[in-house]
């Protein structure tokens, strides 16, 4: 597996492949957005060759995807929780 240039061990390298490849792809589709980034790049980034990349994902799209679902499954345990919340009572001013 190549290394990333400098030899330092970063602790994301520490985490599982795919988990890896999920947030430098998270990352890179925050600052590039979905057209610009490719599987070479993410590879490249988690000091990988771009072929280990398709042992996880079977393409970018598939990459992608699984990116959304991750961000759709925060945003919907975000409302998950707000609906769970208790209702404040709500004041209602009389004149």
């Amino acid at each position: 597996m190549r290394r990333p240039s400098g030899g330092s061990f970063r602790i994301a390298e520490a985490a599982p492949a795919d988990t890896r490849l999920l947030a430098i792809a998270a990352d890179q589709l925050r600052e590039v957005g979905p057209k610009q980034i490719t599987v070479v790049g993410i590879a490249d980034a988690a000091g990988m060759t771009h072929a280990n990349v398709y042992r996880y994902f079977a393409n970018k799209a598939a990459l992608i995807d699984a990116v959304a679902g991750q961000w759709l499954r925060g945003m919907e345990a975000t409302i998950a929780d707000i609906a769970d919340s208790p209702i404040l009572p709500t004041t209602s001013s009389s004149a």
